[in-house]
């Protein structure tokens, strides 16, 4: 398989390569997608299984079939599942809740190889400094599989003062219904999602302010 990937400055090339006898015996187990009535599995979306059958040109190729648990995205509204991760720092890793019942969250869902994500820590790290003496907490989840210790260097390197935390697994992506990275999302004192991004959050800064601002205001009024 070769997979190609570029941006302004640079382009890259990721391949696969297997031995010819892995290559026969896996053409062996495919179905002979020649056969109408033949399915193929591709490999799974979040918790979705996709097949691909036989099928003329203008039919329906692709069949979805939802595993037990769908994989369904958070949309503004949800209230998100309880879910904890492993907060990094210098003196090691402490399991911490990531939605705390009454503060303002936002979640940031990244990883040390994706370049949108790296552009955007300043961002983030902006908000966190804006309104940390506010009550709102900002916290990036890592999903980098392996180590935590180059998550801790990256978060070392450009001076995040926010929570970073590790989930080499993806558990956050399952729960979440995260497709990709980076992938924002706002939750208010409730546990329900109010904004959520996916992307680079730059360019959506003005509005996530606006609704941090207005959670503010009702909390404030509240009071």
């Amino acid at each position: 398989m070769l997979v190609a990937a570029y941006d302004a400055r640079a382009i890259t090339i990721a391949w696969s390569e297997q031995s010819a006898d892995a290559a026969a015996s896996a053409a062996k187990a495919r179905p002979n997608m020649k056969d109408p009535k033949a399915m193929m599995p591709l490999p799974s979306v979040g918790n979705t299984r996709v097949m691909v059958r036989h099928a003329r040109t203008g039919g329906t190729a692709t069949v979805a079939q939802s595993a037990s648990d769908a994989f369904t995205p958070l949309q503004v509204g949800d209230s998100i599942p309880d879910y904890s991760a492993a907060l990094i720092s210098d003196n090691g890793a402490l399991a911490m809740n990531v939605a705390q019942p009454g503060a303002i969250t936002l979640i940031n869902v990244w990883a040390t190889w994706c370049t949108s994500c790296r552009e955007e820590m300043a961002d983030l790290q902006a908000l966190h400094e804006q309104y940390k003496t506010r009550g709102v907490r900002v916290i990036g989840v890592s999903v980098d599989q392996g180590n935590p210790e180059k998550v801790l260097r990256f978060a070392r390197s450009e001076r995040l003062s926010f929570a970073v935390a590790h989930d080499p697994a993806g558990t956050i992506q399952q729960q979440f219904g995260i497709v990709g990275v980076p992938e924002t999302i706002l939750v208010d004192q409730r546990g329900r999602v109010r904004a959520k991004v996916s992307g680079n959050v730059h360019g959506q800064l003005p509005a996530l302010r606006a609704v941090i601002d207005s959670l503010l205001t009702r909390t404030s009024g509240a009071q």
